[in-house]
């Protein structure tokens, strides 16, 4: 029931405003998934730690690209230093990624960033209404947890 009145908002909610909440909400997530016990994440880029409320979750290819946007494997925690200052620190970013993904991963990631990452019949709106409820029911799920 709850559900289902947080799928009909979202329905007639602007597509900006959908988005950037989906975008909030996956980042969270992301954060989280990386986190240890403690909350502790280490930036994907310098390998420096910190909390991961305080870290960004960095995309290795851009937002842009909405074949990689919500792909778990292009996002990964990073400090602020790396995502802001150093504009992604994108060289450090790959290197650290080849170690989490492999080769082969990251060369997956270019090959998708252009493909639509939702099938056939459904459209970009539905993408994201799926992927934020999904972030919303794992990230209370992590609260519920720690």
């Amino acid at each position: 029931m709850r559900e289902e009145k947080m799928l009909q908002r979202l329905m007639f909610l602007d597509l900006k405003k959908l988005q950037k909440r989906t975008d909030t909400a996956f980042q969270l997530l992301r954060r989280m998934q990386e986190a240890d016990k403690n909350g502790v994440v280490r930036c994907i880029s310098c390998n420096a730690y910190g909390f991961y409320k305080s870290f960004d979750a960095g995309h290795f290819i851009q937002r842009h690209h909405l074949g990689v946007r919500y792909e778990p494997l292009n996002v990964w925690p990073q400090c602020k230093k790396c995502n802001d200052h150093l504009h992604g620190n994108h060289a450090k970013y790959r290197d650290g990624l080849k170690k989490k993904i492999g080769v082969d991963g990251v060369d997956h990631l270019e090959d998708i960033k252009d493909k639509p990452p939702y099938g056939p019949g459904a459209s970009w709106r539905d993408w994201c209404i799926e992927i934020l409820i999904h972030a919303k029911k794992k990230i209370k799920e992590f609260k519920c947890n720690s």
